[in-house]
């Protein structure tokens, strides 16, 4: 930093009782003393200004920070308290209100409900956050590392949630931090300032083989025709790609004879073009072309799960590792355990490339991804079925050396 230069009042010394930065403190000298100690004072109240400066945010002064604080004659600690302090929650909880009422808008379209679910998720944390600390939220702290990270630790260490979930909160708390900044209510985004990273690790899911889908198929579910009606909308959806978003949509298109069926995907707005394979137009037969009702998310999720558990294949154990309060945790569960609807779209992606060799920019045409990246995230490779033909090859090599 450059030399700061000031004139302090009441202090006059000769420059020949000066030596080395300090004063002549010799015999005879002793007067002197007086004006080191105001000079000692007017260097300790610096390097109290660097501290507390360095403390709030993060960074050095610049040399116009000393100055202007000099030049003050402001108490320090009323140097650093904000002009208006805003509480976050309630500000944010205006934001969410207004996004979920169509007041603001995200490109001209109202937000989705999945988007506001995430909100008030973050909201909830947070709201245990501040009665866990017994200190509001305000506009002053949340742009610090410090906020930031000690709320990354309540979440991991305290709530014990996944690393995942605990992402989940920082990227929405990342996108409100982002929208006040560019209206002027922080002076920055402490994420963009600071570097700070979200954590992610790669979730274990999973896609169905040919021989749990024919199961799935076969299985005799007349006693039961609610659960009957879910399985055949969850094989659909194995055999379309779609996206749960997408199939009411779907469901209600006048398809004809038509193999391919175009529609507008609801999360990207992109288009995506539908086969009816076999499967999936059999399947449509039995209802003449469209099913009678569509049986909401929360429920089909719960309920594939029960019916998985009757597929053979889906009752094979498998190891999963998910890192919780900040530990790595490995579990055993049954497959029909990860059976979610989105295993449906990795299922029909995983089988038009590597089974069938299909181009990931065609599949991309009927998945609806816009990145081939992004596609290949999807991609389940079926090491057991692999490993399953090395057996039987070694098991014939076996049976030639016995035979010799």
């Amino acid at each position: 930093m450059d030399r700061i230069v000031l004139t302090l009042p009441n202090l006059q010394v000769s420059p020949k009782e000066w030596d080395n930065g300090g004063m002549k403190l010799t015999r005879g000298k002793q007067e002197n003393s007086y004006i080191q100690s105001d000079l000692n004072e007017f260097q300790n109240k610096v390097d109290r200004f660097y501290r507390e400066f360095r403390r709030v945010n993060e960074s050095n002064p610049t040399k116009e920070d000393i100055v202007t604080y000099l030049k003050s004659d402001t108490k320090l600690e009323d140097y650093f308290k904000p002009k208006n302090t805003i509480l976050m929650i309630p500000l944010i909880l205006k934001t969410i209100k207004e996004r979920e009422t169509g007041v603001e808008l995200n490109n001209g379209k109202r937000f989705e409900r999945g988007t506001i679910d995430n909100y008030e998720s973050l909201i909830r944390e947070f709201e245990r956050f501040q009665k866990y600390r017994k200190k509001g939220i305000t506009n002053v702290e949340i742009v610090t590392r410090e906020f930031i990270l000690s709320f990354e630790n309540y979440l991991t260490n305290v709530m014990n949630l996944k690393l995942n979930t605990v992402g989940d909160r920082l990227k929405n708390l990342k996108t409100f931090l982002s929208l006040y900044s560019k209206r002027g209510f922080l002076p920055h985004n402490p994420f963009i300032k600071y570097s700070i990273k979200i954590p992610k690790e790669p979730s274990t899911s999973i896609a169905l083989d040919n021989d749990e889908l024919k199961d799935m198929y076969e299985l005799n579910l007349s006693d039961n025709p609610h659960r009957e009606l879910i399985r055949d909308q969850f094989l659909v959806l194995c055999w379309t790609g779609l996206r749960i978003s997408d199939f009411s949509q779907f469901n209600s298109f006048e398809r004809g004879d038509d193999e391919i069926i175009t529609l507008h995907n609801k999360k990207t707005g992109s288009e995506i073009h539908i086969p009816i394979f076999p499967m999936a137009k059999r399947i449509l037969d039995k209802y003449n072309g469209r099913f009678p009702k569509m049986v909401n998310e929360q429920t089909m999720n719960e309920e594939i799960k029960e019916i998985g558990k009757l597929v053979p294949g889906l009752n094979r154990s498998i190891q999963i590792k998910y890192t919780k309060g900040g530990i790595e945790i490995k579990e055993t569960l049954k497959r029909y355990q990860l059976l979610v609807l989105h295993c449906a779209r990795r299922t029909l992606a995983t089988k038009l490339v590597m089974e069938l060799g299909i181009d990931l920019k065609t599949v991309c045409l009927i998945t609806g991804h816009k990145s081939i990246v992004t596609l290949e995230i999807y991609l389940k490779h079926n090491n057991k079925n692999a490993l399953t033909g090395v057996i039987e090859k070694v098991r014939e090599l076996e049976q030639r050396l016995i035979s010799v």
